[in-house]
């Protein structure tokens, strides 16, 4: 452990509040500064926006009051006044205000008189159109003319016979500049005007406005400025922030009234916060310093505290480590250090008697002695520790005494297991030699059991060769049947064949009886008809004869065959029963084989059930064995219990109870 810790956790506790409270300080005086110059920035430069707007619109109320008093003039509107009396206006007006050109027009725009560089057709110019379109005093934009910048102004002049001319009058551009170049904000900010197009009306550089440029074009990339401008042509007055360039920018902008025309200022914060920016380094300078200081002297008063903890700190490591004689320095400080040390010397030194009066009753317990008291008074949670002694004192008489008596029983309980062990050790002998003898005899069944199954196995394939053997012959005695039948439904076509050609040859011979009537009646040029018709009659004849003795052949044939079909039918029926008797002899033998492998499955887990039981049995008698030998070890473990529990010095039961 490092003595000097706490002496540097004050210095960094210190430090790091410090600094907390600096930073939060820096950063509530930085926020609060940039806010209130935000504010200031807004609540200053919104009204001078307004009061520049203000003047922008006066400069050109005055251009406008001066063109709208020219134009009252009467030789303007008069019909009768001469080109000449309308110029001598125009001349007398230029004398008087400094005007780059004032020209009269025509209703088409044409230059009828004018005074000075007078442009000689205006028709296109958008001033021409807003007069035509609004008959009414308009200001035109700024644009760059022949001698300079220059402001349009002009009003449509309506004569007597409403014939209509155009006053229009140009000034220079220096009375917007006066106004745009007198605003400065800060170091770097800047002042324009821009039309509803966004179009340069005035700027600080003039040559913005000589070519044209537009707004939107010149800050196209920067959207939330584009909303910005969009939002001065509604005709409010306000401000907005936004990042320029990466730097925060104030805009704050006005409209320009009569014209639409819109005021912006355009001015980057940093230009006003530079003070604000040199306030916060000189408080962190300030804070910085008063820092060090603070640590300076901090650390001077926590170095005597860090003493004086240290030396408490390292006595109490000495007494963690065991040393209860060392003595304990206490320094006059005047502070909880001294009262610390003060304690801690008292505490030493308390602790140290107590520990001596336990180390000696500790002592006698490890001699041996029971009989241990510890009489002195002790303070606070070492009453608890003395009673403790006390307690385990009790305890270790009481139960070194039951330990005692506990043995003696032990030894005797050993010495009937031990008996009891050699007499199941010899039982399970005699149970294994039987439970082997059972064993072989099992093993003699199971050879027995395994040759029947043999022979009902091949019993059952002989069987299953009979009976394909019968189904066999039973089909093909169902063919010879079927072939029978079809021979006797031959015999019966042929037979009715025969009684059909008995039956011609019937008919013939009636034809050959009276073809021979017919020749005879004929004379004798039937002769030789009657000798064919004689031919014919005996053909027809043997003709008969041979049907009748075919018939009888058929006949016989026929009987011979349903004799045979009669016999076959028997033969069938025999067969079919041999095919049932055969069908239950298979039953019989499958079922005799079913039973046969059941009782020998049966047989091999009574088999495996023996073999379990006999290493069961086995490991019986080696356990008998070690039972027995354990024991005689057990036996004489008790003994030795006994004598051990006798070297103890005991109280006496009359003090025993006292103490309890």
């Amino acid at each position: 452990m490092n003595l000097k810790g706490i002496r540097q956790k004050i210095i960094l506790n210190t430090l790091i509040v410090t600094i907390i409270i600096s930073a939060v300080t820096t950063i509530v005086l930085s926020i609060s500064a940039m806010s209130l110059t935000n504010v200031t920035l807004e609540e200053t430069l919104v009204p001078f926006a307004k009061t520049a707007s203000k003047s922008i619109e006066s400069n050109l109320h005055i251009m406008a009051d001066r063109i709208f008093m020219i134009g009252e003039n009467r030789e303007l509107s008069s019909e009768e006044a001469t080109i000449g009396e309308k110029q001598q206006v125009l001349d007398k007006a230029t004398s008087g205000i400094e005007f780059v050109w004032l020209a009269l027009y025509t209703k088409e725009g044409k230059l009828y008189t004018g005074k000075g560089n007078s442009p000689s057709d205006i028709s296109g110019d958008k001033l021409f159109q807003m007069m035509q379109e609004t008959n009414n005093l308009v200001v035109g934009d700024t644009y760059a003319g022949e001698d300079g910048l220059e402001v349009s102004v002009g009003m449509p002049i309506v004569t007597e016979k409403e014939n209509t001319y155009y006053l229009v009058g140009s000034y220079k551009y220096d009375m917007l500049d006066d106004v745009i170049s007198s605003i400065h904000i800060g170091y770097s900010g800047h002042a324009f005007v821009m039309n509803e197009s966004g179009q340069v009306m005035a700027y600080p550089d003039k040559e913005f406005i000589r070519q044209g440029e537009n707004i939107y074009s010149l800050y196209k990339d920067d959207t939330k400025l584009l909303s910005v401008f969009d939002t001065m042509k509604t005709g409010r007055i306000g401000s907005a922030s936004v990042s320029l360039d990466g730097e925060d920018t104030l805009v704050v902008y006005a409209p320009v009234r009569g014209v639409n025309w819109y005021l912006a200022i355009i001015t980057p914060k940093s230009d006003f916060t530079g003070v604000v920016n040199t306030a916060i380094m000189v408080n962190i300078g300030t804070t910085l310093t008063l820092t060090l200081l603070a640590i300076w002297f901090i650390a001077r008063f926590a170095g005597k505290i860090s003493k004086s903890l240290g030396n408490v700190t390292g006595r109490i490591q000495k007494l963690a480590e065991g040393d209860l004689t060392s003595p304990v320095e206490v320094m006059m400080t005047n502070d909880e250090a001294q009262t610390l040390s003060n304690s801690l010397k008292d505490t030493v030194e308390r602790v140290s008697g107590y520990i001596l009066q336990l180390q000696n009753a500790l002592e006698q317990l490890s001699a041996g002695n029971l009989d241990v008291n510890v009489s002195n008074q002790f303070a606070g949670d070492f009453v608890v520790m003395k009673d403790s002694i006390h307690s385990i004192t009790d305890f270790l008489n009481q139960l070194i005494h039951d330990l005692q008596r506990s043995a003696e029983a032990l030894n005797h309980a050993a010495q009937r297991v031990s008996q009891s062990a050699l007499l199941m050790n010899e039982s399970s002998g005699h149970q294994s030699s039987s439970i082997d003898r059972l064993l072989e005899e099992t093993d003699s069944i199971s050879r027995d059991i395994n040759i029947v199954d043999e022979h009902a196995r091949t019993a059952r394939e002989l069987m299953e060769q009979s009976m394909e053997r019968l189904s066999k012959g039973d089909e093909h005695m169902e063919n010879t049947l079927q072939s029978m039948k079809n021979i006797s439904h031959n015999a019966s076509e042929i037979t009715k064949i025969a009684k059909f050609l008995e039956e011609i040859a019937f008919q013939t011979n009636l034809l050959a009886l009276n073809a021979s009537v017919e020749a005879a009646h004929a004379g004798e040029a039937g002769k030789g008809f009657a000798v064919v018709a004689n031919e014919i009659r005996d053909l027809a004849e043997k003709s008969a004869d041979s049907s009748k003795r075919t018939a009888e052949m058929i006949e016989h044939s026929q009987k011979a065959i349903e004799e045979g079909s009669r016999y076959a039918n028997l033969t069938a029926s025999f067969l079919n029963e041999l095919t049932s008797m055969s069908r239950q002899t298979y039953e019989i033998t499958e079922d005799l084989a079913r039973l046969v492998g059941n009782e020998k499955s049966s047989l091999e887990n009574a088999s495996l059930d023996i073999t379990r039981i006999s290493q069961l049995a086995r490991q019986n008698l080696e356990s008998s064995s070690d039972v027995a030998s354990l024991s005689g070890d057990l036996a004489q473990q008790a003994q030795s219990l006994e004598e051990m529990s006798g070297r103890f010095r005991l109280r006496s039961d009359a003090e025993g109870r006292d103490a309890e």
